[in-house]
């Protein structure tokens, strides 16, 4: 099992990996505030969008999470590097774009 390693790069892929899955979990279950969780001026408006992100969050940051431990598997520098810069723009930006459409949605809806 020459690919799986164990140097500092996988260990800390593991970590940040695992640290991602606990997170995700807690998602649903956090209140809306300005410490913890996907804050975005759309999810601080509308506790509807802050929920509705939240759950959409629990998805993003699962996958994130499996893809950094997944990173453990590649042996290709290339590779590892592109797959830390998809997990972490999907954790970021597919939350951040869902909070946006959601709120724009409900603004048109009250219009």
């Amino acid at each position: 099992m020459n690919f799986l390693k164990f140097n500092l790069a996988n260990i800390i892929s593991i970590i940040c990996g695992l640290i991602f899955l606990i997170i995700a979990f807690y998602f649903p279950k956090i209140k809306q505030n300005t410490v913890v969780g996907i804050k975005t001026k759309w999810t601080l408006k509308n506790e509807e969008v802050w929920n509705q992100t939240h759950r959409l969050g629990k998805i993003t940051w699962i996958i994130g999470g499996v893809l950094f431990i997944g990173n453990i598997f590649f042996n290709s520098e290339l590779m590892y590097v592109l797959n830390i810069i998809i997990g972490l723009c999907f954790i970021i930006i597919v939350p951040y774009v869902y909070s946006y459409i959601i709120w724009n949605k409900k603004q048109k809806m009250n219009r």
